[in-house]
């Protein structure tokens, strides 16, 4: 694993290692151990009481409000979700996620502040999220092949059996679609690419390669076309390009136009098809928004999480809140929730542009572009932001924890 320690950084010191692990369990506790099948409401509880701790350990900390750039910005999207559940309660007091569990949620948020009270490196946090993203590629290869014997990406038994999550499996283009999220293989894929359009590195390559069929295997539109436009524009980001990345660039272009058809074909019709006013994603955003500005208040924080109402629309509509982007989450959670995260996105992307590795720009840009439909600060990807805002601020202050590698 020597070019791992190369170009993620090679830490030597024990605390760093757990911390690693660390930041794996706890993104895994996230995502409800990557849509683990047998994940079960004991593990929930485990979960909640490990962010309580988060959020205690912190609040020691009585000057955390001072650490880092971005601190305000982290504690009003901590503290918007419990005036949306306030609001909920005055508008369908029986429904809805109870406040433990926003809280649980929300408190995500308090991993940035322990960042900064560790002193955590930047390599320690891209050596998880690799770990992570080769796990995630591993499990969605090897299931096509396992199916119906699969372990991740799924819905729990027990929620099934309670009427809650969608459908395990669905196929598109010949291939099974496991819901498990490649969201913070980004992140790690902007970084090779960073490095790849520098200098070809095999073992590099065959990695970015890894990365981008699980990319391709959430046989997500948007994931996918993202992805790939916001790669095109890394490779043409600065003012020059290097003779790497024109190779790199060509062999994008080559593979593009040499599978398309087998690669894309399906997902391109099904755009076409749905592309009518009959577009259930469409109806879904009209009656949202609708919702959304009923009343000043409902405008201004939403619904909350109405855990009951939200299965309801889901099982007789066909609305699901996750299918509508960033209307969806305002109706969550308001205007001001969503108008907080795009000034975030803007500070990230244009503000500290010259501070901020290039790497976390394009995940920025793809996070961005996502949004219309699938909202990048939604319960299953928060966790991925207090790590990126944490790692910005060690480059905006220049830290020795940020990695040492030439500005692009």
């Amino acid at each position: 694993m020597a070019f791992v320690k190369k170009y993620f950084g090679d830490n030597i010191r024990e605390t760093q290692t757990t911390y690693m692990v660390i930041i794996i369990l706890l993104i895994a506790l996230s995502l409800e151990g990557f849509s683990f099948i047998y994940w079960t409401n004991f593990f929930s509880k485990v979960t909640y009481i490990i962010f309580l701790l988060i959020v205690f350990l912190t609040l020691k900390n009585t000057s955390f409000l001072k650490i880092g750039n971005f601190s305000y910005h982290v504690l009003l999207l901590w503290v918007i979700p419990f005036f949306s559940i306030v609001n909920r309660d005055l508008i369908y007091e029986s429904f809805g996620m109870g406040i433990v569990h926003i809280f649980r949620i929300s408190s995500i948020w308090f991993i940035y502040y322990l960042l900064h009270i560790h002193n955590v490196r930047e390599s320690t946090i891209l050596k998880a999220l690799l770990c992570i993203s080769i796990f995630i590629a591993f499990a969605q290869i090897i299931q096509q092949f396992t199916y119906p014997n699969v372990l991740f990406g799924v819905s729990s038994e027990e929620k099934l059996s309670q009427g809650l999550g969608r459908s395990n499996i669905s196929i598109r283009n010949g291939l099974y679609r496991f819901r498990i999220t490649i969201y913070y293989s980004i992140p790690i894929l902007m970084l090779l690419l960073v490095y790849l359009k520098e200098k070809i590195n095999i073992k590099l390559l065959v990695l970015f390669i890894l990365l981008s069929i699980s990319v391709y295997l959430s046989l997500t539109r948007q994931y996918i076309f993202s992805f790939l436009f916001v790669s095109i524009f890394g490779l043409f980001a600065n003012r020059t390009i290097k003779f790497a990345g024109i190779i790199l660039s060509l062999l994008l272009c080559v593979v593009i136009y040499t599978y398309a058809d087998s690669l894309f074909s399906y997902l391109v019709d099904k755009t076409k098809d749905e592309a009518t006013e009959d577009n259930i994603r469409v109806l879904a955003a009209s009656f949202f928004w609708n919702e959304t500005i009923k009343t000043p208040l409902t405008f201004l924080f939403g619904y909350g999480p109405c855990d009951n109402y939200e299965t309801m629309l889901a099982n007789n509509r066909h609305f699901y809140i996750s299918d509508v982007g960033f209307i969806g989450a305002m109706w969550r959670h308001g205007f001001i929730y969503v108008a907080l995260t795009y000034h975030l996105l803007y500070l990230l992307f244009i503000k500290y542009k010259k501070e901020i590795p290039l790497y976390i720009r394009l995940f920025v840009l793809f996070a961005a572009i996502i949004s219309v439909m699938i909202f990048p600060f939604e319960l299953t990807k928060i966790i991925i932001w207090p790590f990126l805002l944490y790692i910005c601020d060690l480059h905006i202050n220049k830290s020795p924890l940020a990695l040492q590698y030439r500005k692009i």
